[in-house]
């Protein structure tokens, strides 16, 4: 990928991934590229790598330079021009198609589908506490419907229960989880993952979620939100 990935996600018809990257954009690529498929050309963005410029080349060699200065300079600057093309990142050859971007690092992205329309949406979070809804068409994809706006610390997991699409759960640096209604970019409630952390590790003062799953019990129909935490340090405690 142009940017380093952070974050996948599948679209509902399970032809395209979406990945989220830590430079704040959000790229499609095919499940499985056609054979003459290319890398299409993404639009400018924030983080868009800026047009390539034709490759510097010396115009002097060893049969113009004739000083021992000169012929020193010329070895150095083969040198430097050899390690610069070393440490450039290839280009993709593949399809990629850059749909949209944060001014934040993404963390997190997941596919929803409208309850009532049937329309699918992205859903991307970032850094800065911020949960975005943007609609899933390609040709839309700039599109912002909703932001699911609460967190006062980085998001850094999306999930959306199979069993009920239209909620939105959500957690990352703060002491509890969220429940949306994504669509509306309404919060529903909060449920606090370090009181059920401090029954276990009475010491502990901060969490941050690194996981969520949904699953669904066959009973009777609820569904259960799994959430895996780890010991979280803010930056301002870090000594």
């Amino acid at each position: 990928m142009p940017k380093r990935p952070c974050s996948i996600a599948l679209t509902v018809d399970n032809q395209t991934i979406l990945s989220a990257d830590k430079f704040g954009d959000v790229y499609s690529v095919p499940l499985i590229p056609s054979a003459s498929s290319t890398a299409t050309p993404a639009p400018n963005s924030r983080s868009a790598t800026p047009p390539i410029t034709p490759a510097f080349k010396p115009q002097a060699n060893e049969f113009t330079v004739h000083t021992k200065r000169n012929l020193k300079a010329l070895e150095n600057q083969k040198l430097g021009l050899k390690i610069k093309a070393a440490d450039k990142p290839a280009e993709p050859t593949f399809e990629h198609t850059l749909l949209l971007g944060h001014v934040s690092m993404l963390t997190a992205v997941a596919v929803g589908v409208h309850p009532t329309t049937g329309r699918p949406y992205i859903l991307t979070a970032d850094r800065d506490e911020h949960i975005r809804v943007s609609r899933g068409l390609p040709a839309q994809a700039h599109i912002i419907d909703a932001f699911c706006l609460g967190h006062e610390d980085f998001v850094s997991r999306l999930c959306i229960p199979p069993s009920r699409p239209e909620i939105l759960i959500s957690g990352g640096g703060d002491d509890d989880v969220f429940v949306w209604n994504w669509a509306e970019g309404r919060l529903l409630s909060r449920a606090s993952v370090l009181e059920q952390v401090q029954k276990v590790t009475p010491d502990a003062t901060k969490v941050a979620v690194s996981r969520l799953f949904a699953i669904s019990s066959a009973e009777n129909g609820s569904t259960l939100i799994f959430v895996i935490c780890e010991r979280y340090v803010t930056p301002s405690l870090i000594t």
